[in-house]
């Protein structure tokens, strides 16, 4: 009976690692005419910079166990404490031996090795195990893309698509364990919408998502680097400038705060302008806790509105 996979290509990246030049060039020739595009590498040093410096670039490894320097298992080793320390993603490697006893098996899989193959390699052997090394590779994205997936889903408001109060806080809480640590200057601004209920009152819920919305993007389109940015629920949110003492705060949200004021919010046809109020403090370390560091950045923004609204308070 002729086997299907003769007539399939393989069109995978192989990273191909072996001492040998007369091995390498016979793999390469195999794989090249499964349809394979093929890097090759003489020694497992080679091998590993060359995966090292393009993780993205590998379907496959394909890794001879005696070479001289670093062999086969070292080599698998350092791959799989560098994905593990450095990636979310596993790339198959498969070994190629003419050594086939039980222990170098065992050996070349708790290495970091997936599969074995032995010297002189069967070419339909081959073939089929990249197959079935490419459904397992294949499966294991899908559940890292879910993973990830999820991960944005928990961390992002559902309307503005910014980050939501969870992960908002979560950030504030890393930025003043490093403010403690180095001593940089770290400022947070609560921003509200002005005359939110009203506007929702009059419009309609609808519009008042499509200011949100639209307030969300604006900042977000316009936010410094190292600025973060997300939404605290209703109509507030919550800004977060590292690095950055009260003036050089003081300079961004008003920048912020112009460029919200003079976007147009289109809803239905018709042009809104809507104004924010923003309360600003910057973190003291001998006397800030994350509880306490909000309230007054809370207050100024009462302080704000008081004020007259559109505008910024410090405290």
């Amino acid at each position: 009976m002729n086997s299907t996979l003769s007539n399939q290509s393989l069109s995978l990246s192989v990273l191909l690692v072996d001492d040998s030049l007369s091995e390498r060039r016979l793999l390469a020739t195999v794989l090249t005419k499964f349809g394979c595009t093929v890097t090759q590498a003489e020694s497992g040093s080679e091998g590993l910079q060359l995966f090292t410096s393009n993780t993205n670039a590998y379907d496959l490894i394909l890794l001879d166990v005696n070479m001289p320097g670093v062999n086969g298992y070292h080599t698998a080793q350092q791959i799989r404490h560098y994905e593990n320390n450095q990636l979310d993603r596993w790339t198959p490697i498969m070994f190629i031996s003419g050594r086939y006893t039980p222990e170098d098996i065992t050996i070349g899989i708790e290495s970091g090795g997936d599969d074995y193959l032995i010297k002189p390699v069967d070419t339909m052997t081959l073939k089929a195990k990249m197959f079935s090394m490419m459904r397992i590779a294949k499966m294991r994205k899908q559940l890292v893309n879910t993973k990830e997936e999820l991960e944005r889903l928990a961390n992002t408001d559902e309307l503005t698509k910014i980050a939501n109060r969870r992960y908002i806080l979560n950030i504030l809480e890393a930025e003043i364990s490093r403010s403690t640590r180095y001593g940089d200057p770290l400022s947070i601004a609560y921003m509200d919408i002005d005359h939110f209920k009203k506007f929702n009152d009059k419009y309609g819920h609808d519009a008042g998502d499509a200011v949100l919305k639209s307030v969300a993007s604006t900042l977000n389109t316009n936010l410094r680097h190292e600025d973060s940015f997300g939404r605290l629920g209703g109509e507030e949110f919550l800004l977060i400038l590292p690095s950055t003492n009260e003036q050089q705060a003081l300079q961004s949200c008003e920048r912020y705060r112009y460029l919200i004021e003079s976007n147009k919010t289109i809803f239905n046809k018709q042009d809104f302008n809507v104004t924010v109020s923003l309360g600003l403090t910057t973190f003291l370390p001998d006397d800030d806790d994350l509880q306490r560091f909000i309230t007054r950045a809370d207050q100024a923004l009462y302080q704000a509105k008081s004020a007259g609204r559109n505008c910024i308070s410090v405290t």
